[in-house]
């Protein structure tokens, strides 16, 4: 969302089997952030300016765990390093991840 307004939204299944639940959103939350960082980079070119960082609001704690804390690797050894790239986003400080709780997740119509 930008302002109000919707700007991108996607819906399909993935491209890999995930084993957990876990996996499943932080490979999502990967996703996510590759698109919010490209609409960062198209909004700033567009407009000129520097919106900071992109805020991601997630509802799983544990793909909010695996993307911030690198400890959490050891229990994360088995997802693919290319959805780490959440991780280097959080530590690079260009996205922010929020928590999110269900009920309050405009994006989960099931709810």
């Amino acid at each position: 969302m930008f302002e109000s307004g919707a700007v991108s939204w996607y819906s399909g299944k993935q491209t890999c089997v995930a084993t957990s639940t876990a996996q499943a959103e932080y490979i999502a939350l990967s996703q996510t952030t590759n698109e919010g960082m490209f609409l960062r980079q198209l909004f700033g070119e567009l407009e000129g300016t520097d919106h900071g960082p992109v805020v991601v609001r997630e509802d799983n704690q544990a793909a909010i765990a695996i993307a911030k804390n690198p400890v959490f690797y050891s229990r994360a050894k088995h997802i693919d390093v290319c959805y780490h790239f959440t991780r280097e986003a959080v530590i690079n400080k260009q996205i922010v991840l929020e928590y999110c709780n269900s009920k309050n997740n405009v994006a989960d119509i099931f709810y």
